[in-house]
């Protein structure tokens, strides 16, 4: 079986790293550290924008996943998080968040880091419409078996 899985971003964020000269790695982040056992290593992670685009926008390369908090994680991979600055990488990561759960403005709290390699971002022109098989209504991302359906 070709596992692949589909994880759910902000427009923002691929906006960001796809005006990136040169992308080797991201940090696909949770906005909660919640266990992430979707993949092994070397599957493929595809980014599906949020609504109004509804289409899968590139992929990369399943590397790991690890709980981090967010300060770390942002010295770790800085701009590879998808943001300018540590401060609106928080401002995402709010917008992601239930308003109970939402953070403050320290660096302490802990997200999901899924780190992917060799990330592929297409132009617009080549966004691919969701297939029928796939649920449209994926709420943070959904596994896929890639050896079947469309």
């Amino acid at each position: 079986m070709l596992k692949g899985y589909v994880g759910i971003t902000d427009y923002d964020w691929y906006s960001f790293l796809a005006k990136q000269p040169k992308v080797d790695e991201v940090n696909f982040w949770k906005p909660s550290a919640k266990p992430f056992k979707a993949l092994s290593q070397g599957d493929l992670f595809f980014f599906k924008l949020k609504a109004p685009y509804n289409a899968i926008a590139g992929y990369g390369y399943f590397h790991g996943y690890e709980i981090l908090p967010a300060g770390y994680a942002w010295e770790l991979f800085g701009k590879m998080n998808g943001s300018e600055d540590f401060h609106t990488m928080k401002k995402l990561i709010n917008s992601n968040r239930p308003k109970a759960s939402e953070i403050s403005n320290g660096g302490s709290f802990d997200i999901g880091c899924v780190l992917l390699y060799a990330p592929v971002f297409f132009p617009q022109n080549q966004w691919v419409t969701m297939p029928n098989d796939m649920a449209n209504e994926i709420v943070s991302g959904k596994g896929y078996d890639l050896s079947s359906g469309e």
